[in-house]
C-alpha cells in the first residue's frame, strides 16, 4: 500500500482555525499532515521557541507539499520563512490569498513576490475561504493533485 501524501500548513498563528479546517479536509482525502503546530502549547521562552522552530522546520522537511495561507496578506513572518525554507528544499508550494490580498498571488500586480510566484513549483490561487474549502473533494485538494506521488 502506498504511503499517504503529506502536507504542511503555514499561516498566521492566530489563524490556526483555518489550519485545523484544511488539515481535517485533506486528511479526509487521504493526505497526512506532517506537523500539527496548532496543537502545541506556546510559551514565550527561548527554549520553547527553539523547540517549536525545530518541529516546524522538520514538518516542512517531511512534507511533500507546503500550503501557505496568506489570510492577512504580508503578515505572519513565520509562514514566509517556511515558504522560503520549502523553496530551498525544492518543495512544491500552494500559495492562497483571499481576494483582498490577491496582489500576493497575481504576478502582474505584486511587488513583494513577483519573481517567486513564477517558479515552477509554486501554484497560486486567490478566492474566498469558502471557495477554497468547498466541494467534494475540496478545491484545496484539487490544487494539490499535480504533486501527488505516483
Amino acid at each position: 500500500m502506498k504511503a499517504p501524501d503529506t502536507f504542511y500548513i503555514a499561516t498566521c498563528f492566530h489563524h490556526d482555525w483555518q489550519a485545523r479546517q484544511i488539515a481535517t479536509l485533506l486528511e479526509g482525502c487521504g493526505w497526512a499532515c506532517t506537523h500539527r503546530w496548532w496543537t502545541e502549547e506556546t510559551w514565550k521562552t527561548e527554549s520553547s521557541w527553539r523547540a517549536n522552530a525545530l518541529r516546524d522546520t522538520r514538518g516542512v522537511e517531511a512534507a511533500d507539499i507546503v500550503l501557505l495561507l496568506a489570510t492577512e496578506g504580508r503578515q505572519g513572518c513565520g509562514m514566509w520563512f517556511k515558504w522560503g525554507y520549502a523553496m530551498g528544499l525544492r518543495k512544491p508550494v500552494v500559495l492562497w490569498a483571499p481576494p483582498e490580498h490577491a496582489d500576493l498571488v497575481t504576478p502582474s500586480r505584486s511587488e513583494a513576490t513577483v519573481p517567486f510566484v513564477y517558479l515552477p513549483t509554486v501554484q497560486t490561487v486567490s478566492c474566498t475561504w469558502e471557495e477554497l474549502i468547498e466541494g467534494d473533494p475540496p478545491q484545496i485538494h484539487s490544487l494539490m493533485l499535480p504533486w501527488l506521488r505516483q
